[in-house]
């Protein structure tokens, strides 16, 4: 048993409050499904030797929380930075007020290689970006949050005191709304708005509009596929174990006539979501390895791919209508010979949508 004024309470975070974060020892479990499929997209992006690093396992930081016991501190909020990163997981707890939030580079030779197939936003809502674990501790308590755990930064050249390398910043208050985090990296800075409502037990929903060709992200971001590969990362984000279906549909703009432009896949295995982004991925591959397709070649994905289009969308199903087949899972098409009056449409309806059968195809 523990006394009362010893128990973590997040309602007590007030605006003074400072976050000290800790350093992570990789990627920890967080993120693999996009780190793969730029693994398997680039090759040659991280030497065997490199790819060690992040293969590190998680780190559990229970050495930090008893230092914290050690030393007498009662943190007001812990946060293990895991999917969604520092701003999902920071915005929990946070209420109505927001945070400044100044994140130290992440010295991590092979990490740097990968973040650099991926967008800026993106990264710091899909990884950890070095930050692990976070406390929240009253200012006067800082100096000795700062010395909890070994101290010591694995798997780099260098083993240095992690006071050196924490993240610390002074929440602020903002205005009466969610946590509107704030962070900078190698002078890059990150804006985050999340939601309004934190994603409970419903259908997760998103979708993509390219305003510029795939040559554009292909010489920005390496990748003819960047917004394939957002639209996972959109989705993976509002996954949840309660979810019994996923699809995804693709719309090519300005296609020859006779040419496919629309395309759809749907899936309502136990792990649908994987199923059909690694699907897609097979085939892709498969035509790379016959010299059918040049992965930096924009025409040649958006000629060859499925989904290699201007407008993406996706669907994660949360069944409450009682049909739990493909047939069931978004998005639902209404094709027709003339490409105007073809519909393609997904949302979080299941229950009024699911009994319309003519429009369901």
């Amino acid at each position: 048993m523990k006394k009362k004024s010893k128990l973590i309470d997040p309602k007590t975070v007030r605006p003074g409050d400072v976050f000290i974060g800790y350093k992570s020892d990789s990627f920890h479990a967080n993120g693999w499904s996009l780190i793969r499929r730029i693994l398997e997209e680039n090759p040659a992006v991280v030497d065997e030797e490199e790819l060690r690093s992040p293969l590190q396992p998680t780190r559990l930081y229970h050495d930090v929380v008893a230092d914290m016991r050690r030393f007498n501190v009662t943190p007001k909020a812990y946060a293990h930075i895991t999917g969604g990163g520092l701003p999902e997981n920071l915005e929990r707890f946070l209420g109505d007020y927001g945070a400044d939030l100044s994140i130290p580079y992440w010295d991590n030779t092979a990490a740097q290689k990968i973040l650099k197939h991926v967008d800026p936003q993106d990264r710091f809502n899909t990884f950890n970006m070095g930050i692990g674990w976070v406390a929240i501790v009253r200012p006067e308590d800082a100096e000795a949050a700062l010395k909890a755990g070994p101290g010591r930064r694995h798997g780099h050249r260098h083993a240095e005191r992690r006071p050196r390398h924490s993240c610390q910043s002074t929440g602020r208050i903002k205005t009466p709304s969610p946590c509107n985090g704030y962070a900078t990296l190698t002078g890059q800075s990150f804006h985050h708005h999340p939601m309004s409502d934190f994603l409970k037990h419903e259908c997760g929903v998103a979708a993509i509009r390219l305003l510029k060709p795939l040559s554009y992200f292909q010489d920005k971001y390496g990748s003819t596929l960047w917004a394939f590969n957002k639209l996972l990362i959109l989705m993976e984000k509002q996954y949840n174990r309660g979810q019994d279906g996923a699809g995804i549909g693709c719309v090519k703009l300005n296609m020859p006539l006779g040419q496919p432009y629309l395309f759809r896949t749907r899936d309502a295995s136990k792990d649908a979501l994987t199923s059909i982004f690694n699907g897609q991925i097979k085939k892709l591959n498969k035509k790379v390895r016959r010299g059918l397709v040049n992965l930096k070649d924009a025409a040649d994905i958006k000629n060859n791919f499925d989904y290699g289009g201007e407008i993406l969308m996706g669907h994660l199903r949360y069944g409450t209508s009682g049909l739990f087949d493909e047939g069931s899972c978004h998005p639902y098409l209404r094709r027709t010979n003339w490409p105007t009056r073809t519909l393609m449409v997904l949302g979080n309806f299941n229950d009024q949508y699911a009994g319309i059968e003519p429009a369901n195809d």
